[in-house]
């Protein structure tokens, strides 16, 4: 098989929605990428670049920025999930020596991201804001996370693929927190709307704080996201734009 690299960032479940189905979490999730890992190490594949989670593996954490070696206590199925398919990916380089690279990312936003879905904060709330409808947030704004712009998480995840270094895993995030009443304040910014906030009961799985620790990507894989978070919320705001312009031709 002339394949030489392999990325995996397929996922079923969202972390909202995979306590409802633990059983067809792991059926789907971790059983089907045993089933790839098979074949990768059958087929001698190169490297095998798995995209996990930069925040629901971690659960609640103890301290912040999050570290690779922080504690993993995840609070939802889709984090255990990606956690355990990080390990089985260690035994198969440990039994067969498939090479790998796991990337954790924060939360990605970019053009492109479906604004009228579940899941991704930043295009969801600018969505709501191109129908003119309210943005509706869990619990009072004030959790925290860290945002990666859609083009730099590709440029992370490209030079794991091609950079062989001392270290399997990393983070890829912008090691900056940001409120949701903060995404909030830029949007009225940038959309030149006032925009109407509804919310509604805090989440039992959202944890307050997650911002990520990416040194081991800056120092092992030359990166670092480049994109001010103002100007990649103005590209994604033109994108939503055009979405919803074209949905309504």
């Amino acid at each position: 098989m002339d394949i030489d690299t392999v990325f995996h960032l397929i996922n079923t479940t969202l972390p909202k929605t995979s306590n409802d189905d633990p059983a067809y979490d792991v059926q789907t999730n971790v059983i089907e990428t045993l089933y790839l890992l098979e074949q990768c190490a059958a087929n001698k594949i190169g490297k095998i670049i798995y995209t996990s989670s930069g925040g629901t593996i971690y659960g609640n954490p103890v301290e912040l920025p999050i570290r690779e070696d922080s504690p993993t206590n995840p609070e939802c199925s889709y984090g255990i999930t990606k956690l355990t398919v990080e390990k089985y990916l260690a035994l198969f380089n440990h039994l067969y020596g498939l090479n790998y690279a796991v990337v954790r990312p924060s939360n990605p936003f970019g053009p492109r991201q479906n604004p009228n879905g579940i899941q991704g904060a930043i295009s969801v709330f600018l969505g709501k804001v191109a129908k003119g409808e309210a943005i509706e947030i869990w619990g009072d704004g004030e959790i925290v996370r860290d945002y990666i712009f859609i083009d730099d998480l590709i440029d992370g995840i490209y030079r794991a693929a091609v950079t062989d270094t001392p270290s399997k895993t990393f983070n890829l995030g912008s090691g900056e927190g940001k409120s949701l009443n903060e995404i909030v304040a830029e949007i009225r910014t940038i959309t030149k709307t006032n925009v109407v906030v509804k919310y509604t009961g805090k989440r039992s799985f959202d944890v307050p704080r997650i911002v990520l620790d990416i040194q081991a990507a800056q120092n092992q894989l030359l990166w670092k996201p480049v994109t001010p978070f103002h100007k990649a919320m103005e590209a994604t705001w033109e994108f939503v734009k055009m979405w919803q312009e074209s949905r309504l031709k």
